[in-house]
């Protein structure tokens, strides 16, 4: 990770989890060549003994290859919701849920709280 290529070090993104893509308003340039272009390189997918899939990969200079951030991607499914969380100094971090049965328990309990 570069601290020097990137304005806001892991942002807060609130619901925002990026799979793959970047979050390149948040990027400064390239610290090493000046460069404002960015792909995403080294991609690795593993899981979890807790089923719980990860994926990670390098943001790198399309220019030089300097790596600028490296991106971590969650995916489980817990309780009946699929739980999405993002860490990545350059695309911030977030968390996301969704419900995967018929009908959304929160959503139940809210109502009847209103």
């Amino acid at each position: 990770m570069c601290h020097k290529c990137i304005k806001d070090e892991y942002p807060t993104r609130d619901r925002m989890v990026l799979e793959s893509g970047s979050f390149i308003q948040n990027l400064l340039a390239c610290s090493e060549c000046g460069t404002r272009d960015i792909k995403n390189a080294d991609k690795h997918e593993q899981e979890d003994e807790d089923g719980t899939e990860v994926i990670t990969f390098s943001h790198r200079c399309s220019g030089c290859r300097h790596v600028i951030a490296i991106h971590r991607h969650t995916f489980a499914v817990e309780d009946g919701y699929q739980e999405y969380a993002m860490e990545c100094s350059l695309c911030g971090h977030a968390q996301d849920s969704h419900c995967v049965l018929p009908d959304d328990p929160r959503h139940s309990l809210q109502a009847q709280l209103l």
